[in-house]
């Protein structure tokens, strides 16, 4: 039958539908569709911020790579890293088309952008400290 595409369970017969720009998707139920509709407004107001960010982490690892010399050489990379992290888990909305959510649903998007967003946060913070706690 499909799957809904907020929460990627199985749809049953009574399916509603939730509209996401110029189309209709499926969705289990009005939890789901009302739940879908927050995400939406929220995508258009900070998917913006999201790029901008991950953009400004970008320009830090390149700025390293370019300028960096001696011990505080790969600062601007790992404090790039540390935004671009902030980027997933404070703004969730990678996805530019909306038909990949019928193939993972939102809330897995979710899920992975804010484990993706802790895991490169930890990783940049452990990355600076050992630059400051080398002899």
């Amino acid at each position: 039958m499909g799957k809904c595409v907020y929460c990627g369970n199985e749809l049953s017969d009574n399916v509603f539908k939730a509209k996401a720009h110029t189309r209709y998707f499926d969705v289990c139920g009005n939890r789901c569709k009302r739940d879908m509709g927050t995400y939406l407004e929220k995508d258009k107001k900070w998917k913006q911020v999201m790029y901008l960010m991950i953009f400004a982490g970008g320009i830090g690892f390149l700025i390293s790579a370019l300028l960096g010399k001696g011990q505080y050489g790969m600062i601007g990379a790992y404090l790039g890293q540390i935004v671009g992290g902030a980027a997933f888990f404070l703004f969730p909305y990678p996805i530019a088309s909306f038909e990949t959510f019928e193939s993972v649903s939102i809330k897995r998007v979710v899920l992975i952008c804010r484990i993706l967003g802790v895991f490169l946060m930890v990783w940049g913070l452990v990355l600076v400290i050992g630059l400051f706690l080398q002899v």
